[in-house]
Parts: C-alpha cells; structure tokens; sequence
C-alpha cells in the first residue's frame, strides 16, 4: 500500500525523481517514461536536466549541500541523484550520462527560479 508521503514524495522514501531518470538511464524514451510514470515531458525534462547539473557538480567534488545549491535542487535530492550516478556510471549508460551533463549547459548559471518567478 502506498502512503501519502511517498505519494507526494515526502518522507524518506525515494524520490519518484531518482525512478524517472534511472527510467531514462535505461534508455527507455520520453513518451514512455511519460505513460509509465504519469508525468509531463516537460517535468521529465527537468529532472534529467537537474540531474546533468548534479552530476556535474559531482565531476567538479562539490559537496551535497553545495550542488544542492548550484542546482536548485535540496540536499536530500542531491544526494539521490549523486547515488544514482554511481549506480549508472557504468560503460553501459555512459553515452546517455553524457548527454544529460551536456544538455544541462553547464557554462549557463545553474541557479533557476521558482515555478513562475523571474530567473536572476
């Protein structure tokens, strides 16, 4: 039975963030993640987008707390997606890791804004 705090992703459960871009990892396309996981493309994008930038930030030996913050993203997030791409650094899925940290624009300021707020 699913609780409320796993279902609103809350609690220390794993993020359905982490499920849908080891989804991605394992080469699967974005309708189907969409279909499977009942997310927009454009959430799904974000989150590969989050984790290039984290990934990138663990290539630089950023701590938690400070690719958290250069990803906007929290420190528990942060802290999944470094595990995870541990778990994928693997030569099988190093194209597709390499495509989410080029994709993330890593010469761009990596701080974002809220939902509908004004990025700095």
């Amino acid at each position: 039975m699913q609780t409320r705090g796993a279902y609103h992703d809350i609690g220390p459960t794993l993020s359905h963030k982490v499920w849908i871009v080891g989804l991605y990892l394992q080469y699967l396309t974005y309708s189907v993640i969409a279909r499977r996981t009942r997310h927009s493309i454009s959430a799904i994008k974000r989150y590969l987008r989050d984790f290039g930038r984290v990934v990138t930030c663990s290539k630089k030996g950023l701590t938690a707390a400070e690719t958290a913050h250069m990803a906007g993203i929290s420190e528990r997030l942060a802290n999944e997606y470094v595990a995870l791409y541990r778990d994928y650094n693997i030569p099988e899925y190093a194209d597709r890791i390499e495509d989410l940290v080029t994709s993330s624009n890593p010469s761009a300021p990596m701080a974002k804004g809220k939902k509908g707020a004004p990025k700095a």
